[in-house]
C-alpha cells in the first residue's frame, strides 16, 4: 500500500475513492497514443501523492467507465503525474477525445511497482516494446533524475520510426545520454529516416560491458 493510500485511510477517506484532476496538457505522441499531463484538483492531494515507478492507477471517466494504465511519469518531478493511453476501445477512445480544462477521476496507485531502492549502484539494462515504453520511463527518468545507478542501457524496439514514443526524448538520449552514463539502442522495422544513425552510440566496447565485476547489472523488461 503507497503512503498516500495509507494517509487516505489513516484520515478517514474510502480506499478506493476517485479523487478529481484536470487535465494541463494533452500531446499526441504518435498516430495511436496521446501523452495526457495532468494534476489533483485538491491541493493537498496533489502534495501528498506518491508512487513508485511501474505502478498504475484507475482512470474514471465519470458516466462511463473506468480503466486501468500506468504512470509514465517519475515521481522524482512533483506536482503532476503523466498517463500514455492507447487508443484502442470505447474508454480509451473517448479519453483522446478530452482537452486540457477538462476533469477525470483518480484513484490508486496500485501494483509493487520495480524495487528500484534494491538495484541501486547496480547496471540497469532496460528493454522495451512499443507500448512497454511507457511504464519504463517512469523507471527511466528515476534513474536519471536520482543518480543512483552506475549505468543506464536501453533497448527499445516499434514497428516504425512513427510508432517510437516520447521520440524527442529518446532520440535526445540517443545523442547526448552518453553524458549521463545512459546509452540507447533503437529499433524499428520500417519508415527509417535515412540519417538516423544508433550504431555510433554503442561502441563495442561499451556493448561488452566494464570490466568492473563488483557491479551488479538489473534487467527490466516490459
Amino acid at each position: 500500500m503507497s503512503k498516500f493510500s495509507m494517509k487516505l485511510q489513516e484520515g478517514g477517506y474510502a480506499m478506493f475513492r476517485s479523487f478529481s484532476a484536470k487535465l494541463l496538457e494533452v500531446r499526441e505522441l504518435t498516430p495511436k497514443e496521446k501523452l495526457f499531463t495532468l494534476r489533483f484538483i485538491d491541493p493537498h492531494l496533489n502534495d501528498g501523492f506518491t508512487y513508485k515507478p511501474g505502478q498504475f492507477v484507475m482512470v474514471d471517466l465519470r458516466g462511463f467507465g473506468e480503466f486501468p494504465i500506468s504512470i509514465c511519469s517519475t515521481p522524482t518531478r512533483k506536482g503532476y503525474i503523466q498517463l500514455c493511453v492507447r487508443k484502442a476501445g470505447r474508454l480509451t477512445k473517448y479519453m483522446h477525445e478530452l482537452r486540457e480544462g477538462d476533469v477525470i477521476g483518480i484513484r490508486g496507485p496500485y501494483g509493487n511497482g520495480f524495487p528500484m531502492e534494491i538495484m541501486e549502484k547496480s547496471k540497469l539494462l532496460l528493454v522495451s516494446g512499443g507500448l512497454g515504453m511507457a511504464p519504463l520511463r517512469s523507471v527511466l527518468w528515476y534513474a536519471l533524475d536520482s543518480g543512483k545507478y552506475a549505468e543506464i542501457r536501453l533497448f527499445y524496439g516499434t514497428r516504425s520510426y512513427e510508432d517510437i514514443l516520447f521520440k524527442d526524448e529518446i532520440l535526445n538520449l540517443l545523442q547526448h545520454g552518453q553524458h549521463m552514463n545512459c546509452y540507447v539502442k533503437l529499433s524499428y522495422e520500417i519508415d527509417s529516416p535515412p540519417l538516423l544513425s544508433t550504431e555510433k552510440q554503442l561502441p563495442s566496447e561499451r556493448v561488452q560491458g566494464s570490466s568492473d565485476r563488483s557491479i551488479r547489472r538489473r534487467g527490466i523488461r516490459c
